[in-house]
């Protein structure tokens, strides 16, 4: 419940692939690039992307913050061009995001960013809360969620291994109920 006040409070764009970072100051990129990023990778690169030629246009200094690196994230701004290398450069990872050491890097963070982009897989997950309210904290004047679509994602939810066979049962992250087949 905290959370939701939290986002609410902070009035940020939900799904806003055609929404404009506006303003003027630093910008952050939140960027999630954990194990579940790989069927949207292209997607969230061109948003990335986009972000970036408008921070251009405006000439904002940008930080781009990749998730797997939660509590080790360099939150620095660079010239756009330096974090577009950066981009070009970055993959999904086969690791888990590290939302709660992100969260405890923001809350040390010095630089003043007047807008934030967080580009997340749109799972819950730990550290999210935590996130959230440093976000919060940060009181930017401009804060935009944006979510892939996880209709082909799925997770393994359940394993009976037996002398006969091994069996699982998958599920869709979105919380749709998996084909059966």
């Amino acid at each position: 419940m905290a959370a939701l006040v939290i986002v609410a409070l902070a009035e940020p764009i939900w799904n806003a692939q055609d929404s404009r970072i506006s303003g003027e100051g630093p910008l952050l990129i939140i960027m999630d690039d954990g194990w579940t990023t790989g069927p949207d990778w292209e997607e969230r690169q061109t948003t990335a992307r986009n972000l970036l030629a408008q921070a251009r246009e405006n000439e904002r200094p940008v930080a781009l913050a990749l998730t797997t690196l939660g509590g080790k994230v360099e939150l620095a701004t660079q010239r756009v061009e330096q974090v577009e290398a950066r981009l070009k450069a970055a993959t999904p990872q086969p690791l888990p995001v590290d939302l709660t050491g992100l969260a405890k890097r923001l809350d040390e963070n010095t630089i003043a960013f007047t807008g934030i982009a967080w580009l997340s897989n749109g799972l819950d997950q730990k550290g999210a809360e935590q996130l959230l309210a440093s976000l919060e904290k940060m009181a930017p004047q401009q804060l935009q969620y944006f979510t892939s679509q996880l209709q082909n994602l799925h997770v393994i939810s359940k394993v009976t291994n037996t002398p006969e066979a091994l069996s699982v049962a998958l599920e869709r992250a979105d919380g749709q109920p998996a084909a059966s087949g």
